[in-house]
């Protein structure tokens, strides 16, 4: 990939478009501007019909960390503070052709939760997920309090959001979350390459038709309704201490995180 000082780099090799996550120095950590970029890169699939797959992927061996908490706090009193968010969100769930995920190092909170809308994940065998939201004083997003259960199962769903404790790519997988790992990075591109090779190889309306039809019908209003929680969730002093702690790098004041 060429070098480029861009959080995201969107590139394009015949049928195929690749989205990557290019901050490795924060461990592609979304920002607001991230958020809008991809959004823009998944809504440009439905206006372009030559395009048969999209590739998901970080850069620095990393996938990503989630939010950059101190650009999310930054925009929490915005008029519309999950703007960008959503706009991707909406973005990915709606993308008409199949979506490829590789994964190596970190997932966390919505770099595992995006993984619920790709259409295959394929990840390294040392990558480490987390979905920490109750520890953040917030609840689950992105359709995660009712697409990972259909996706992993009532228990160990109930396990991962409630606990928010960091799983590894191996419980991921026999959990049902990935498709496959591997334990060598270039083998883990080769998968991708593979599996996309198929894809590109197939009629593209065959393939947007059957995506639409596997879809799960309630996954929007779940986001919306996730979305509103989140939003009173974040506004109370249990979230504001554990991300300003966070951030600052220090314990939880026990008397705000209740």
């Amino acid at each position: 990939m060429e070098a480029t000082n861009n959080p995201i780099v969107v590139t394009r090799d015949g049928a195929v478009l690749t989205v990557a996550l290019n901050r490795a120095e924060k461990k592609n950590a979304f920002t607001q501007q991230m958020y809008q970029a991809c959004a823009d890169a998944f809504t440009s699939v439905s206006k372009d019909e030559s395009i048969k797959v999209v590739v998901f992927r970080g850069t620095g061996g990393c996938f990503s960390a989630g939010n950059d908490l101190q650009d999310f706090l930054s925009h929490q009193h915005a008029p519309e503070p999950f703007k960008h968010t959503l706009a991707f969100m909406r973005a990915l769930l709606h993308c008409p052709v199949p979506v490829v995920a590789e994964v190596q190092g970190v997932a966390i909170g919505i770099g595992t939760t995006l993984l619920q809308h790709c259409d295959f994940v394929y990840a390294q065998s040392d990558s480490k997920f987390a979905v920490p939201f109750t520890q953040l004083g917030l609840c689950p997003e992105y359709a995660a309090s009712q697409r990972l259960i259909d996706i992993v199962g009532l228990r160990k769903a109930t396990e991962w959001l409630l606990l928010a404790e960091p799983f590894t790519a191996h419980e991921a997988l026999q959990a049902g979350l990935l498709n496959q790992l591997f334990d060598d990075a270039t083998e883990l591109t080769a998968q991708v390459n593979k599996t996309v090779a198929r894809l590109v190889s197939l009629p593209r309306d065959a393939m947007v038709t059957s995506k639409r039809l596997i879809a799960a019908p309630d996954t929007v209003d779940v986001i919306e309704r996730e979305i509103i929680e989140f939003g009173r969730l974040l506004a109370a002093e249990a979230a504001q201490e554990a991300m300003e702690a966070f951030v600052e790098r220090r314990p939880v004041n026990s008397e705000r995180y209740q």
